[in-house]
């Protein structure tokens, strides 16, 4: 994950658990697969009059800002793979001409998110207080 730190002081603090971001020791827990879309997704996470921290822009306070990167796809599995595939389905179910396309077409594979490719920004919160 990259750290961009928006301004000088104090941070609020943060783990990473998978594709798991934690803020504040559990104040607020954000499952970044859960956002993920063909475009790169921005969410903003504030933190509120009273100290709480939202996700989105009801806040008053910036404090940090999560960028996750647009999906990335892999290959559909090779020719031989489909065609052993269509061979074991021959032996369970008759294959008429949709089963044969479907494994001639066969759909690219979402890759897993990487952590790596994903920004994280920081603001400083020095003088509030988060619970």
């Amino acid at each position: 994950m990259k750290i961009v730190e928006m301004n000088e002081g104090a941070k609020i603090a943060y783990e990473v658990d998978d594709t798991k971001l934690d803020f504040a020791g559990g104040a607020l827990t954000v499952d970044l697969d859960r956002y993920r879309r063909d475009y790169p997704v921005t969410k903003d996470v504030m933190a509120d009059g009273d100290g709480n921290l939202v996700l989105g822009t009801g806040g008053r306070y910036y404090v940090a800002q999560v960028e996750i990167p647009a999906n990335t796809y892999s290959p559909a599995p090779a020719e031989e793979e489909a065609t052993e595939a269509l061979a074991e389905a021959e032996q369970d179910t008759p294959v008429g001409p949709e089963t044969e396309q479907e494994a001639q077409t066969a759909a690219p594979v979402m890759d897993p998110l990487d952590m790596d490719k994903v920004t994280l920004r920081l603001w400083s919160v020095a003088g509030i207080e988060i619970f």
